[in-house]
């Protein structure tokens, strides 16, 4: 038979996004960038409000001390949000 199969509805699609989706995808990791950005702006001030606290002032640096803890989680939960997007952009 020298007819060429045309392809069945149940072949697989190339794995990845397209058009809005891909759009979407790469606004959002835009996103994270811009947040990680900020973030580290803030902690470069959170670092130098810590460095010129008075060291004998326990509440102060333990408030610092906190902020600090927030910024570490956030920065872990923005890194991971990093890459599962850039995960599926790759996958394209």
């Amino acid at each position: 038979n020298g007819k060429a199969m045309a392809p069945s509805a149940t072949t697989p699609k190339p794995a990845g996004l397209s058009g809005a989706a891909l759009r979407d995808a790469q606004k959002n990791l835009a996103r994270i960038e811009r947040a990680l950005e900020k973030l580290g702006i803030a902690e470069v001030n959170l670092h130098e409000r810590m460095a010129s606290q008075d060291q004998n002032d326990y509440a102060a640096l333990s408030d610092l001390a906190n902020q600090q803890a927030a910024c570490n989680l956030k920065r872990e939960q923005l890194e991971t949000e990093w890459l599962e997007a850039s995960d599926l952009l790759n996958a394209k």
